[in-house]
């Protein structure tokens, strides 16, 4: 205590284990380290009064983490408090997502989440009424490099618990095959322990695009895919029209309208 009045400060190490298998995308972080996590009730810069935290030190050893059932990575992690109309606290992580499994071709995906507390106050019949909450908030994952034979680049979004494709991510992406630059819809996931994944276009040319002399390519229906089976064929010649949009979010919607099942 001086002039300013009391100060409390503490400074903390130890680990913390965060799983939750009911959120979206699941979450397993086990046997997070961390050392000089500091709380005070003043600046310890300015001396001012206001709440003062130090993110210390994080360490991310073995045992593997995982989100949406993808090994991770963890880095960049920085602990918050937020006192609005309530009180959160929580974790912002950045992860790197091995979404290919054990197909090495396969490029990490990029994302930003947050695991946290919250705690509101109100007045019920002048009586202090309080709600505890708790969630995960997922940036959308960026995907770009390769995958594969193909170049892509796009943003992903998590589903959970589908009947047929388990825990993954999908989302919409510019592919670029061998031949051809394309809009296309993505989808990588894993079901019965083992992973899964395909990228998939339909598209209709104005101009025919050149391959060799007067050859060209007038339409483009399908793609690629890892671990699966297909339950129907790519569509013909006068059907190169998208059959579903880039970015639908439903679990094996495609845009040509071939059916991709799981299949190790």
């Amino acid at each position: 205590k001086d002039s300013l009045g009391a100060a409390v400060t503490a400074l903390m190490h130890g680990d913390v284990s965060i799983i939750l298998s009911n959120g979206t995308p699941a979450l397993k972080f086990e046997a997070i380290k961390f050392d000089s996590l500091g709380i005070s009730n003043r600046n310890i810069k300015t001396k001012k009064k206001e709440f003062w935290m130090s993110p210390g030190t994080w360490a991310f050893a073995s045992p593997q983490k995982s989100v949406g059932g993808f090994p991770v990575n963890l880095g960049g992690i920085v602990p918050y408090v937020e006192m609005k109309t309530e009180i959160e606290a929580g974790l912002n992580f950045k992860l790197s997502m091995a979404i290919g499994g054990a197909d090495k071709t396969i490029i990490g995906a990029e994302a930003k989440l947050s695991v946290y507390g919250a705690l509101k106050l109100s007045l019920d019949d002048f009586r202090p009424n309080f709600t505890v909450s708790a969630g995960i908030r997922a940036d959308s994952i960026r995907l770009l490099g390769d995958v594969g034979p193909l170049k892509v680049d796009g943003w992903l979004a998590f589903y959970k618990k589908d009947n047929v494709y388990g825990d993954g991510i999908k989302g919409h992406v510019a592919a670029t095959f061998p031949m051809i630059k394309i809009e296309a819809t993505a989808q990588f996931g894993n079901v019965n322990n083992f992973n899964y994944w395909f990228i998939d276009a339909c598209a209709q040319f104005g101009t025919p695009i050149p391959v060799v002399g007067p050859i060209g390519i007038n339409g483009f229906g399908g793609g690629a895919y890892y671990n699966m089976k297909l339950q129907n064929g790519p569509p013909q010649d006068n059907e190169m029209k998208a059959k579903n949009i880039a970015n639908s979010s439903t679990p094996g919607s495609s845009m040509s309208g071939i059916t991709f099942v799981p299949s190790a």
